[in-house]
């Protein structure tokens, strides 16, 4: 498992990304449990596309800051990947 995700959820993503881009990725219907990130979810989006984090570990210390939101609370490594991918992508 990478980043806490398995191998298949890795394969999907890449596939709906490159059929619909990050559009598609935003719009999936995601199962399980909602993160206690999601209400942050547009301010954490919106200060990591004005200033990109460049390790999983301080997107992990950014969020935290930003939201209160303990790393313990949410699963840190797999949600800050994301975001950190999310956010290095160009949006154009």
């Amino acid at each position: 498992m990478l980043a806490g995700v398995s191998r298949s959820t890795v394969q999907r993503t890449l596939r709906i990304y490159a059929a619909k881009g990050l559009a598609g990725i935003r719009s999936f219907g995601w199962k399980g449990q909602p993160s206690p990130l999601t209400p942050h979810a547009a301010t954490i989006e919106e200060e990591f596309l004005a200033r990109p984090p460049h390790t999983a570990h301080e997107a992990t210390r950014r969020i935290e800051e930003l939201t209160g939101v303990l790393a313990d609370n949410f699963r840190s490594t797999a949600k800050c990947v994301r975001y950190a991918a999310i956010s290095a992508v160009p949006i154009s």
